[in-house]
C-alpha cells in the first residue's frame, strides 16, 4: 500500500493568503490611479472613472461560471496552482 504524504494545514492556509493577498493587489492597481487616467485617457470626470474601475467587477462575474465548469473538471488543486502561477505572473 501507498502512503499519500499530508499537506500540513498551515502551510495550506498560508499559501491561501498569499494567493488571496496577490490576488486582491493585482485586481485593484485601477483606483490609485485614476487621477492619472482621467488626465491621459481623456475622462470626463470621476463618473466616467469609475466605470472604468467597474470592468474589473463585470469580468469577474462573467468569468465565474465558467471557471467553475473548469475547476469542476481538472479538479482544486490543479486549477489552484495554475491560478496561482497565473498571478505570480501577472
Amino acid at each position: 500500500m501507498t502512503e499519500r504524504k499530508k499537506i500540513s494545514p498551515g502551510l495550506v492556509l498560508f499559501m491561501m493568503l498569499m494567493s488571496m493577498t496577490a490576488g486582491a493587489m493585482c485586481l485593484n492597481k485601477v483606483a490609485p490611479i485614476v487621477p492619472v487616467l482621467t488626465e491621459s485617457m481623456g475622462l470626463a470626470g470621476a463618473g466616467q472613472a469609475g466605470l472604468l474601475i467597474s470592468v474589473f467587477v463585470f469580468s469577474g462575474i462573467f468569468l465565474a461560471i465558467p471557471s467553475g465548469v473548469i475547476i469542476a473538471k481538472l479538479g482544486y488543486y490543479k486549477t489552484g496552482i495554475v491560478a496561482l502561477a497565473a498571478i505570480l505572473a501577472g
